[in-house]
């Protein structure tokens, strides 16, 4: 599909080409109009409208960049080329390396716009590849939505492309159809849980719950046959079998723990105890203490909240009894003694109260204190990057009286590195 209907209509604007943006500075322009003029005489009709269109329609950030630019002519001509030819895996490999290009400088829009016609064009090669091509363009235009927002419409390809792939036995796009799909429905539930509407939040979550048990069966039966078969492949060996299964409790910490959130906003006091029960058994075994403090809080809020107040005040005091020597576990005890305040006052224990209230005050002070050291740490950090990069700069610009941004943009990435990047922590 050409981004205009017919490039014949340019031909008369684009002699003295004044339809050319004033923007552009002149290298750049001088350029395009270059390659605008030699798509015409080589007869590449169709790669001049399209790339006449879209330099009219670039965005200004864009417009410094030449070698994208003869990036993109070889791309468009290569497509027209692809089209005559009437090759379908050809006019496949051309359209979706100009959608490529595009995501790669940001342009969702005509990503997706490109992507589009591989649908079409893919569904035509399903017969001489056992639709691999096909659930690819399904994906990618799944992703290519996803990155513009376009969350519901994205979850319609990566559903079409989990049939596709368990109508054809493929596993390995069946499980990576799975986890897109519990990556936009995590999405999805974060924007339900943002506008309170906490049961459609529900309803999506536990889709993911159940499609994260699929993957894992999916891939341990992957693992056993490639094993079987002596083989070793990418997510199967070694470092790679490890990261995949982290991702997958990652994900199950994050399902179970927001689920109970949702439960418990919901008033299903019963529901939201099972899940973050489930989500503390697994913070045990996987020895994550930190999780560990934050679940036996909510548990215990939560049994405060069904009437059995002695219970949730005889759950914290045993965490704090287990805790209070544990640096990991510090914000989780000052949630403790807070609740352990608030529960003994309702009770009628005001000097319990007090003494909770009073170490909930100290913790909280001192962790302000901890947090503004660090904070004033990475202040000085951030400020001696920013001076080291100003010299750098100016260093760079008194020594090269030709220098341009796009080659200093890669000498501060270099700069980036050298200085390493620093994660702010925030509480």
């Amino acid at each position: 599909m050409s981004l205009i209907s017919s490039a014949k209509s340019h031909k008369s604007s684009i002699a003295d080409f004044s339809n050319f943006p004033t923007q552009l500075n002149d290298e750049y322009s001088n350029y395009s109009k270059q390659i605008s003029l030699d798509l015409l005489i080589n007869g590449h009709v169709r790669s001049f409208g399209d790339f006449f269109s879209l330099i009219i329609h670039q965005k200004k950030e864009q417009q410094n960049n030449i070698e994208k630019l003869q990036n993109l002519r070889q791309l468009l001509t290569n497509a027209e080329i692809s089209q005559r030819s009437g090759n379908d895996r050809a006019i496949y490999q051309s359209r979706t390396s100009i959608a490529k290009y595009f995501e790669s400088i940001g342009d969702y829009g005509l990503s997706i716009i490109y992507l589009r016609d591989t649908l079409e064009v893919s569904s035509k090669l399903s017969t001489q590849d056992n639709s691999k091509t096909e659930l690819e363009a399904l994906i990618n235009f799944g992703i290519a939505l996803e990155e513009n927002n376009k969350l519901e419409e994205s979850l319609i390809y990566f559903e079409k492309s989990l049939e596709l792939a368990r109508a054809n036995g493929n596993v390995d796009m069946e499980s990576c159809s799975l986890n897109n799909l519990i990556k936009i429905r995590l999405k999805i539930s974060e924007k339900f849980e943002r506008s309170l509407k906490f049961k459609n939040c529900i309803e999506n979550l536990k889709i993911c719950l159940d499609f994260l048990k699929l993957t894992s069966i999916l891939n341990e039966h992957n693992a056993s046959n490639h094993i079987a078969s002596g083989a070793i492949a990418v997510g199967v060996n070694g470092e790679a079998v490890n990261e995949r299964e982290s991702h997958e409790v990652n994900l199950a910490y994050e399902i179970n723990f927001k689920l109970g959130l949702c439960y418990k906003e919901v008033g299903d006091l019963e529901l939201a105890i099972k899940y973050f029960s489930t989500f503390l058994d697994m913070c045990k075994k996987t020895g994550n203490y930190s999780k560990e403090g934050k679940a036996k809080v909510l548990l215990a809020s939560c049994y405060e909240l069904s009437g059995d107040t002695n219970l949730a005040i005889n759950y914290l005091q045993q965490f704090i009894a287990q805790s209070e020597d544990k640096q990991s576990q510090k914000y989780a005890l000052n949630d403790a003694y807070f609740l352990l305040g608030h529960f003994n006052g309702k009770s009628g224990e005001f000097e319990e109260s007090e003494r909770y209230f009073q170490k909930h005050y100290e913790l909280t002070t001192q962790l302000l204190n901890e947090n503004n050291a660090k904070l004033k740490v990475n202040r000085e950090i951030t400020n001696s990057a920013s001076n080291t990069k100003k010299t750098y700069q100016d260093s760079a610009k008194s020594n090269d009286a030709k220098y341009r941004t796009s080659s200093f943009e890669v000498n501060e990435q270099q700069l980036d590195e050298k200085l390493g990047k620093k994660e702010y922590i925030s509480y």
